[in-house]
């Protein structure tokens, strides 16, 4: 299955991965995976993730898939992603900035 970015070249799509707009995970053969969650069905990008993945302290992308999948404390036992569905960016990105810190 393939995923558009709201009509966008691969190449810019190349672009947002390096600049930190889109998350992209290894995936076999050298191939990037794009997981879904960070598209609506239009293809454009979950609102707020180029926020929360600049504002989070590391770019390895199994710790930002990690961060953004798995229920967190500090976003009330929920995930950063069903957060930002909800409208609600700014918590999210102040819980990635503080990804690192102790007892988080």
């Amino acid at each position: 299955m393939r995923i558009v970015l709201d009509g966008i070249s691969r190449q810019m799509v190349d672009r947002k991965v390096k600049a930190g707009q889109v998350l992209a995970v290894p995936g076999p053969s050298g191939r990037r995976i794009y997981p879904t969650f960070q598209f609506a069905a239009d293809g454009s990008l979950l609102p707020g993730l180029p926020a929360v993945l600049a504002a989070l302290p590391t770019r390895d992308p199994w710790a930002v898939l990690n961060f953004l999948v798995n229920p967190d404390a500090r976003l009330g036992g929920r995930t950063a992603v069903d957060l930002l569905r909800d409208g609600r960016v700014d918590e999210v990105v102040r819980a990635a900035r503080h990804l690192d810190d102790q007892g988080a």
